[in-house]
């Protein structure tokens, strides 16, 4: 046998051993879902630094607990990640809300201070009597000099304000927006004394949204 007919015998076998490799390969599947499934439990946070302070005896600092599209409502700014996940989907809904704030009193005599959380805009109203809602607290703070500070923990789902029944397909929010029903957190203070504050009371605060993502966006 000739060494052309050998390399043509050679070369076929090659070309027989690659189609079968070829046929065993199993075709691609569709991963997107695993990338980017359709819905999608995701945890931001938004934390604030700064002093309440007005000529007023009571005064209130306000958020949004169910928007991390815009949490601080005088900051046009979402929650840190936000626009990274905006990009994959269309519609998010906050479904738990967590808070941790610390207050501490500027003041040189004693300040009510408390937190609300609501349907209702507590800066409408913004006396201590909105903490005597459900899931809000109060309590009597120190002067400057003495025991001036104080922490609120808390953790509700958005069934609490609005109800199980509300919080369905229809409760959510673009992502370019806040939800047309639109829930507050705030931070009251109110002067024991009756005078106007002069100092204010300086607070920190935690905030902890878990919310669900969904409408996925289709990759370009």
């Amino acid at each position: 046998m000739s060494r052309r007919s050998k390399r043509k015998i050679k070369g076929n076998r090659n070309q027989v051993r690659d189609n079968l490799f070829i046929s065993r390969v199993p075709p691609m599947k569709d991963y997107s879902e695993a990338i980017i499934p359709p819905r999608k439990m995701i945890h931001f946070k938004h934390n604030a630094l700064g002093v309440i302070n007005a000529a007023a005896v009571s005064v209130a600092k306000r958020w949004h607990s169910n928007s991390v599209y815009r949490p601080d409502p005088t900051v046009s700014s979402a929650c840190s990640q936000f626009a990274t996940w905006a990009a994959f989907y269309s519609q998010y809904r906050v479904i738990q809300f967590r808070y941790k704030v610390t207050a501490v009193n500027n003041e040189t005599l004693p300040v009510a201070v408390g937190v609300y959380s609501g349907s209702e805009d507590p800066t409408t109203a913004a006396t201590i009597d909105v903490c005597r809602q459900p899931l809000s607290r109060s309590t009597l703070v120190g002067s400057i000099s003495g025991m001036s500070r104080t922490t609120f923990r808390g953790s509700y789902p958005l069934t609490e304000i609005y109800g199980e029944a509300n919080i369905g397909e229809d409760y959510a929010a673009l992502i370019s927006a806040n939800p047309a029903d639109i829930a507050y957190f705030a931070l009251v203070c109110q002067t024991s004394s009756g005078s106007n504050f002069s100092a204010g009371v300086a607070y920190e605060l935690e905030f902890d949204y878990y919310v669900e993502m969904f409408g996925r966006n289709k990759l370009a």
